[in-house]
């Protein structure tokens, strides 16, 4: 998928980007900082897609800390429910979050009418926050583009696709994909 979407940022315009992913996406940027505890990595940042495919293996807490994700929120082919996302460390899942404080099915997305989009927390271990706001077990809030999603302890933003062509293209975004 970061193949694609850094191909897609390259070949198209803006525009065009937008056209073939008229999605919203969740993008993880790196942990800025290591606490100072920790040494610092030896190697640069890495890019991360979360992989939906069968035999991805788990990633530890600070590899996908220092790693930038850029997941769609779209519906995997194949799989039941059109209008709910599933989020959650389980392969079955539409957004694969491979990360150990992420439940099996940590939360779940509802396209809405007029493709409004919501989150619900689906009584995970370690919770699921809007905008910093904890949202209790089983409980909807709206999101819309902008908002800070957090999965347990993965901080994501939710960006609209021409964003997402913005960052790929920046200088500022991910070591592999910028330019």
């Amino acid at each position: 998928m970061t193949e694609d979407l850094l191909a897609d940022a390259r070949r198209l315009s803006d525009q065009g980007f937008a056209a073939r992913h008229d999605h919203l996406f969740l993008v993880k940027r790196p942990r800025a900082k290591m606490p100072s505890d920790k040494p610092a990595p030896s190697v640069e940042f890495r890019t991360t897609v979360v992989s939906t495919r069968k035999g991805s293996n788990q990633l530890d807490s600070d590899e996908f800390a220092l790693s930038w994700v850029v997941a769609p929120i779209k519906k995997r082919a194949g799989n039941p429910f059109p209008l709910q996302i599933s989020v959650g460390r389980a392969l079955n899942c539409d957004i694969v979050l491979r990360v150990s404080y992420i439940s099996k099915l940590h939360a779940m997305f509802a396209v809405g009418p007029e493709q409004t989009l919501s989150l619900v927390d689906n009584g995970s271990a370690n919770g699921t926050s809007v905008n910093h706001k904890r949202l209790a077990a089983r409980t909807t809030a709206t999101v819309r583009s902008g908002d800070w999603i957090s999965f347990g302890a993965a901080e994501f933003q939710l960006l609209e696709s021409s964003e997402v062509y913005a960052l790929l293209r920046s200088p500022g975004g991910p070591p592999e994909l910028a330019r």
